[in-house]
């Protein structure tokens, strides 16, 4: 037990967040002395700001950055100088800006990416931000997620029949590998709408799990609102799924081809076919050699259809 004389000028202390935004965040304490007004000092890493603050209930520090964290120091401005009280907060999510992306690496480790929502999880395993592990070939962060689990993106910024997306996962196991479902929702409480499967490509290497590029346009979803998208891990086994990399973009108003597809694959010859969701009606297609892309072997043809044989 100590017991001392109370400074002159004490610090204050209970430092309450009244209320955050994506830009500006309100702050209340209690004052231990004389001051009547307080110099707050607040910043991200080793950038700093200062103000004045004439009232210690509901000051307001405006002008902040979207989903970011803060340190913050009150100081009671005494004749003599004060100790200030240290805390912190994270502004809230703000509206996304397209192109959006995450690669997870300036992530916190060990807890869910920040406005992205948990709807569900693996109690003994939940979804979070985590480094590289032999379960995985990503050598930097990636989206830990392993079933059951469904999560929901940030909500698109537009229409999402406007927006397209990519991201690339590795596979643990060959157990459950049809099981992670591509869908959306127009608010976190109503009905999840599945439209597709992410699946192991034929032949994946379960022992070294190669990442894998997957993209999807909600072009033809009919959704004409804003919307989250959604993930949703399912099964009974732990069995790692490897998320990074996500991109969500607004559709180019030339949409690339999508569903690529290959049969009647001969000696000589090989049917392809594709799916036009943008109603171009008229393609340019560029074959080659393997390793031989874009080279003077490659070549190329002007098809009106959405199939052709190669030969």
């Amino acid at each position: 037990i100590t017991v001392d004389l109370m400074p002159a000028c004490p610090r204050p202390s209970n430092l309450v967040v009244d209320s955050i935004a994506s830009d500006m965040v309100a702050l209340s304490w209690t004052e231990n002395g004389e001051a009547t007004s307080w110099t707050v000092v607040y910043g991200v890493d080793n950038d700093s700001m200062s103000v004045t603050a004439n009232t210690n209930e509901g000051f307001e520090i405006t002008d902040l950055a979207a989903n970011t964290g803060y340190w913050v120091k009150i100081y009671p401005n005494c004749s003599e100088p004060g100790e200030p009280f240290e805390g912190s907060f994270r502004t809230a999510c703000g509206e996304l800006i397209l192109p959006y992306s995450d690669n997870f690496d300036n992530d916190e480790v060990n807890v869910m990416v920040p406005c992205w929502t948990v709807l569900s999880e693996n109690s003994t395993y939940p979804v979070k931000v985590n480094t590289s592990s032999s379960y995985t070939s990503f050598t930097a962060n990636y989206l830990h997620i392993n079933a059951p689990a469904t999560i929901a993106t940030p909500k698109t910024p537009i229409a999402l029949n406007q927006v397209e997306m990519s991201f690339d996962y590795t596979m643990e196991s060959s157990t459950n590998i049809n099981t992670f479902y591509i869908g959306y929702a127009t608010s976190l409480n109503s009905d999840i709408v599945y439209v597709d499967t992410v699946m192991a490509p034929a032949g994946y290497d379960f022992t070294n799990r190669p990442a894998v590029n997957f993209n999807y346009s909600f072009a033809d979803c009919g959704v004409e609102e804003p919307a989250y998208i959604i993930f949703m891990r399912q099964g009974s086994s732990n069995y790692l799924l490897a998320f990074d990399n996500f991109v969500m973009n607004e559709i180019p108003e030339c949409i690339r081809p999508q569903d690529l597809a290959y049969a009647s694959v001969g000696g000589t010859s090989i049917d392809v076919s594709w799916s036009d969701l943008g109603g171009a009606g008229l393609f340019d297609l560029a074959y080659g050699r393997v390793n031989d892309i874009e080279s003077d072997s490659t070549q190329r043809v002007s098809v009106s259809d959405t199939a052709y044989t190669i030969t």
